[in-house]
């Protein structure tokens, strides 16, 4: 697969896709043609689809770029954790706590 750089002197708009795959082909088909759009497979939609969405974002916006000098561009973001572990220290520090034995009357 041939690859190219972004033009550092351009700028770009990066529009992420996080929900469905439909609601991602449908946004992509009303997307301008232009070289400086890039299409970001957000998070919730790798967990969903897997790298299956990554693949049809690609084909869907080199489907719309097709004589047009540009290259579709799609990026993957993808966090591994997402606040997991902000939630694994807060559950930690719960049980932490010391719990009283005792209750006041």
């Amino acid at each position: 697969m041939e690859s190219f750089k972004l033009n550092r002197k351009k700028q770009y708009l990066q529009i992420a896709l996080n929900s469905t795959l439909e609601e991602a082909g449908k946004i992509i088909s009303q997307l301008p043609v232009s070289d400086r759009i890039i299409i970001e497979a957000g998070t919730p939609l790798i967990k969903t689809y897997g790298l299956n969405a990554i693949s049809r974002l690609r084909n869907w916006w080199a489907a719309r770029l097709v004589g047009f000098q540009g290259f579709p561009y799609v990026v993957a973001d993808l966090k591994t954790m997402d606040r997991g572990r902000t939630k694994q220290k807060s559950n930690w520090r719960l049980r932490l706590v010391p719990q009283p034995s005792w209750r006041l009357a």
